[in-house]
């Protein structure tokens, strides 16, 4: 959990990026390496979170739950379903696991074998 955590801190050595990666605006050099700029690093929430509680977040692109909901009671699955439902801006994706499928009739539609969901 602590990788990433620090995700958004993280720097890379030069030659551990690609010139595609370092020849743009997404990245900056400083004195221990490559990392991303700050519009980036300021974008991206990288968080372990209880799905169960009903903390408030900011909108959301992309959420990972693979092999979590199953594992829920169906009241928590429910729960869980109407947080992401409030909380994946239109067009953002959630991610489950192999054996797990939204409700079809939940507003979310399959992306890529069932395991990649869209708002």
């Amino acid at each position: 959990m602590i990788a990433i955590m620090a995700a958004a801190t993280l720097v890379l050595a030069e030659p551990a990026v690609p010139s595609t990666y370092r020849d743009n605006d997404l990245v900056e050099r400083g004195e221990a390496g490559i990392r991303f700029v700050s519009r980036i690093r300021d974008s991206v929430v990288l968080e372990f979170h209880d799905i169960r509680s009903r903390d408030d977040c900011p909108p959301l692109d992309v959420v990972v739950v693979h092999d979590t909901i199953s594992f829920l009671a169906p009241d928590e699955q429910a729960s869980v379903l109407a947080f992401l439902s409030d909380s994946v801006r239109a067009g953002g994706i959630v991610v489950v696991g192999d054996n797990e499928v939204l409700v079809a009739d939940s507003g979310w539609q399959s992306v890529v074998r069932t395991v990649i969901w869209r708002a």
